[in-house]
């Protein structure tokens, strides 16, 4: 996730405000901790990233793409 924010050019007190959390927060997902669905879509907004390479950043399986049925 450092290498992320970094890459973004972004300081932990930037993510931070971004979205709605401490500056400590930032440092704990850094660290390891996953953060909560609503602060992870935020996340991936604030860094340019995807909910796929947020999930992958956390060592998750991103979600499986299901395919769309047309109804007639």
């Amino acid at each position: 996730m450092r290498d992320y924010r970094e890459r973004a050019g972004k300081t932990q007190f930037q993510v931070a405000v971004d979205v709605g959390v401490q500056p400590q927060s930032v440092g704990n997902w850094e660290r390891g901790a996953i953060p909560h669905l609503d602060k992870a879509v935020l996340l991936a907004i604030s860094l340019g990233l995807t909910m796929d390479e947020i999930c992958l950043s956390f060592g998750l399986e991103p979600p499986k793409k299901s395919a769309k049925t047309e109804t007639p």
